[in-house]
């Protein structure tokens, strides 16, 4: 099925530029993830480091339309970070979406300081191309007071530390009825293994699947952020004042109005822990939780002054 798949693309427009004429050789990855999770083929010409092309195998053909329409519309706009989209087909039951092979090293949790200049730099480009304007008052019901009666449903119906939050979170909500929120497509799953440290000093995003499904600003890096392994933002001052400055950096660059940022911040870690629930993914459910948590210990007032209300 591969070798069929790999023909296709060699007849794709350009693909004589793509791969030069050459056979490919490929390597498979599969994450062994839920039934939404997808296998990466990555076809390499002859003593090249770099594939030439990377083939997304996925049962789910709204999510790889989702992705194929989102590579082309962004690619263009951030050349070099994000790959572009070469033909989307069908194969034996599998669809299959190819893509530019991208180089790039993964990024470790321990190094992301060294990194946020560039990743600023993607998301207030991001932000830019996906503006769509003030959210009206239903819209904000919709991508922030829904989700946050959701998770208070769900993970905070009893007296505890989230329930806190999910409080105070209200409380700055209703002060917010007249300041305007931008409507931003996002990402959606803005996480460590979606980002690579490519080459001139880049960071590569990939796995555009869920962008647009939510259209909140300071969502993408909100869950960067909250959902870095064994590296508690809000519990380690020096990450938590990197943060927080890049949240700063971030409004200032695109406009937000700082004082949404106390209701962005936990709103955003809420729903992707929504989002984890519904995918079955376990890990980073728990570790968002347990961020929240340490938010309500330890982030709540600084975030509260970054946002100006103290």
């Amino acid at each position: 099925m591969i070798s069929d798949i790999l023909a296709q693309v060699a007849r794709a427009p350009d693909s004589e530029d793509l791969f030069g004429g050459e056979p490919l050789a490929y390597s498979l990855y599969n994450n062994r993830g839920g039934a939404t999770s997808s296998i990466l083929v990555f076809g390499f010409t002859a003593g090249k480091a770099r594939p030439a092309v990377t083939v997304k195998l996925s049962r789910d053909r709204e999510r790889a339309l989702r992705e194929y329409t989102a590579l082309g519309r962004l690619a263009p706009k951030l050349p070099q970070r994000v790959p572009k989209p070469y033909l989307m087909g069908e194969c034996r039951g599998w669809t299959f979406l190819a893509m530019e092979g991208m180089a790039g090293r993964s990024v470790a949790a321990a190094k992301i300081s060294r990194f946020l200049t560039l990743i600023m730099e993607v998301l207030v480009a991001l932000h830019r191309e996906g503006d769509e304007g003030p959210m009206t008052h239903a819209e904000v019901a919709t991508e922030i007071e829904g989700p946050l009666r959701a998770f208070e449903r769900d993970y905070a119906s009893g007296p505890t530390e989230l329930e806190g939050l999910c409080e105070a979170v209200k409380t700055d909500l209703a002060g917010l009825k007249d300041v305007p929120l931008p409507r931003v497509a996002q990402h959606g799953d803005f996480t460590l293994g979606n980002l690579l440290a490519g080459p001139k000093r880049s960071v590569v995003v990939v796995d555009w699947e869920e962008f647009g499904q939510i259209r909140t600003p300071a969502y993408d890096l909100s869950v960067l952020f909250s959902n870095l392994p064994r590296r508690d933002p809000f519990a380690k001052r020096r990450l938590r004042k990197a943060w927080f400055r890049t949240l700063a950096a971030y409004a200032a660059a695109t406009g937000l109005n700082p004082r949404w940022l106390s209701v962005l911040v936990p709103v955003s870690m809420m729903r992707f822990v929504l989002f984890c629930a519904s995918e079955g993914r376990e890990e980073p459910l728990g570790r968002t939780l347990a961020r929240l948590e340490s938010l309500a210990r330890h982030g709540q007032k600084a975030l509260a002054t970054l946002s100006g209300k103290e």
